[in-house]
């Protein structure tokens, strides 16, 4: 069926195309058309655009450009993404053409956003929206504003968003449907970004009831899920649960994945707030196999829209094989027909000689299309493989705390964590209470992928101990973490394949009386003031893993901390990595020394001096193990 009706689709237009010739040109009608079918039809648009390109009018060269663009952005091919907006900005350059140059611009925004680089993104956005004013278009005008003010509602930058929001109100006479629902969601995310709440909810309503009067599908969805986040975040959950299994049963009724995972996590944080953790839990299982869902649709997309583009590419060869054939047919005709009798021996060798190379070229052609099918494969397999890892990477990066709570936690420190791989087996903590501050350096089973799976487990499970069983003590706060480390991994005590675990070192500081207490699993800690280093150690066991006899309990250090006392927790990672002249282990001894001299200076300069000193000792070995150290100046 979708054969069929991308074939109506270039019938239907190759129809329009004949009966406008006299108005407009080929190329025109064909990027028009697929401008007004990308959203419906991402295939058939971008087949129009190469249909646009071959025609080779050079006055719509950079239209053209954009139009690939947009495709290649949408299938995250950033690369093409990439050459196709230069080729389009810098034609629309050379023409003065502002509109166009305004919609690359935009276009440019939305690649360094997905990219990573909000900052160049904004710079790109706001210049999409000058142009917009340069060239009067004032639908473009609109557009622009509209996506500068999310963009600076989610930065959190205030007053910036409230002033693109007054130019956006200034063209309300302009506005269509579209533009006045995202007006409305977008000052509602901005009341609610300063805590008013009651004008959020106002205006959320308002783009509601726009998105419902026209059939705005996935806009009512989100919506209604920006609504149940309104009344969460003002306290009132019996409200927030309403809209947001709203927005989970249209989500998923209506098939979006997307907006059926974002209902799932409002969902998710609500009955945490309620305290239905079993529904909790079983929404958290619910919203895993959406984003795996999710994920799945992403590589499908990209494997559809590279096997349409190899399709096309194999089609223009069958086009090319048959037109050669000819050729050479009325070229054989043609000289037999002047061939004299007495050359007719020699042409028949002739003949047989030239079939005889071209087999032999036909086969060797052959055997290069397949070699070259066979890379282009396991290039996109690579491909698939790296993108997941880079996701996996940002869910892992987004579940860790960012460094800036530490730095806000705790003044004095700093955190120096360098992965092996993309994803880490070594993780940081920290996790705050009324009494207490909580500390933990933790290296998990294996790094990479495995590492990184067991990290995010034992991240939550002292998350759990912590804020949900309210355990202070550290060493219990381990026993608890082992005991549902073992129960979620179906362990066993007398089974020899159990080996997923941490060793890990935790401190609790008690904000009242400063008092430090510790528990360690074949982690130790460092003590350093001035030219002298205490080290206490802990158990030599770790959380889980346990093959041959039952867990045993961890053991709580009292420790008295002084004056500029700077705590070290860290992980085996640099004392063991390979290095210097003779590629031998840095080890504990040289580490301890390292840690003593550097006591002194400030957290900055000691983040500092670490990195220094494992790139020059590693210089061009190979790292061979994830690398975490944490510094605490507490006093």
């Amino acid at each position: 069926m979708r054969k069929i009706y991308i074939i109506f689709c270039l019938i239907v237009t190759l129809f329009r195309v004949d009966n406008d010739a006299f108005s407009q040109s080929k190329s025109e009608i064909l990027l028009k058309r697929a401008n007004e079918i990308f959203n419906r039809n991402y295939n058939v648009s971008f087949d129009l655009c190469c249909q646009a390109e071959k025609i080779n009018e050079l006055k719509f060269i950079g239209e053209v450009s954009l139009c690939k663009a947009r495709y290649f952005i949408t299938f995250t091919d950033y690369e093409n993404a990439e050459i196709e907006l230069g080729k389009s900005i810098s034609f629309f350059k050379s023409k003065n053409d502002y509109s166009n140059l305004s919609d690359a611009y935009d276009l440019k925004s939305i690649l360094l956003s997905r990219l990573g680089d909000p900052q160049s993104s904004i710079f790109y956005l706001i210049k999409a929206y000058q142009l917009s004013k340069k060239s009067q278009d004032t639908s473009a005008q609109i557009k622009r504003l509209i996506n500068l003010t999310h963009t600076f509602v989610q930065y959190e930058d205030l007053s910036k968003a409230d002033f693109y929001l007054n130019l956006l109100e200034s063209l309300k006479p302009n506005f269509d449907n579209t533009s006045f629902y995202f007006l409305n969601q977008n000052k509602g995310t901005f009341y609610l970004a300063q805590k008013d709440y009651k004008s959020a909810i106002k205006h959320y309503k308002r783009a509601l009831k726009i998105a419902e009067i026209n059939k705005m599908i996935d806009s009512k969805a989100t919506i209604l899920m920006l609504l149940a986040k309104a009344y969460r975040i003002n306290g009132k959950y019996i409200e927030a649960e309403k809209y947001a299994n709203f927005s989970y049963q249209f989500s998923k009724n209506n098939k979006l994945i997307y907006e059926k995972s974002e209902a799932l996590g409002e969902l998710i944080q609500i009955q945490e707030k309620l305290k239905n953790y079993q529904k909790a839990y079983a929404l958290q299982e619910e919203f895993i196999d959406v984003e795996k869902q999710i994920i799945n649709t992403e590589k499908l997309n990209r494997v559809a829209a590279i096997q349409n583009r190899l399709a096309l590419t194999e089609k223009e060869n069958i086009i090319t094989k048959q037109n050669n054939k000819i050729a050479k047919e009325e070229l054989i005709n043609s000289k037999n027909e002047i061939q004299n009798q007495k050359l007719f021996i020699l042409i028949i060798v002739m003949i047989i000689i030239f079939g005889f190379v071209l087999f032999i070229f036909y086969k060797t052609k052959k055997l290069n299309e397949t070699i070259k099918s066979q890379n282009r494969l396991v290039q996109s397999q690579n491909k698939d493989i790296k993108d997941s890892i880079r996701y996996a990477e940002r869910i892992q990066q987004a579940i860790l705390p960012p460094l800036s709570e530490f730095s806000k936690k705790i003044p004095n420190s700093f955190v120096f964590h360098r992965p092996k791989d993309i994803l880490s087996g070594d993780f940081y903590w920290i996790e705050e209470t009324d009494d207490f501050l909580f500390v933990a350096a933790a290296d998990c089973t294996g790094h990479g992928v495995p590492g990184a799976l067991i990290s995010i487990v034992n991240y939550n499970l002292l998350n759990k101990a912590v804020l949900e069983k309210n355990i202070t003590d550290p060493a219990e706060i381990l026993n608890a973490v082992n005991n549902w480390l073992t129960e979620s991994l179906h362990q066993s005590y007398n089974t020899s394949s159990v080996k997923d675990g941490m060793d890990v070192s935790l401190i609790a500081i008690n904000k009242k009386s400063k008092e430090l207490k510790f528990a360690g699993a074949f982690n130790s800690i460092y003590i350093a003031n001035k030219s002298i280093l205490r080290e206490f150690k802990g158990d030599k066991f770790p959380v889980g893993m346990f093959v041959d006899e039952r867990p045993k309990p961890f053991k709580t250090h009292s420790i008295n901390i002084e004056h500029n006392d700077m705590i070290y927790l860290f992980t085996d990672g640099f004392p063991d990595q390979f290095g210097g002249e003779r590629g031998k282990k840095y080890k504990y001894k040289n580490f301890k020394t390292l840690l003593t001299d550097m006591s002194h200076l400030s957290s900055n300069e000691q983040n500092l001096k670490i990195q220094n000193e494992f790139d020059e000792w590693k210089g061009n070995f190979q790292q061979v193990d994830d690398v975490l150290i944490i510094g605490i100046k507490p006093l």
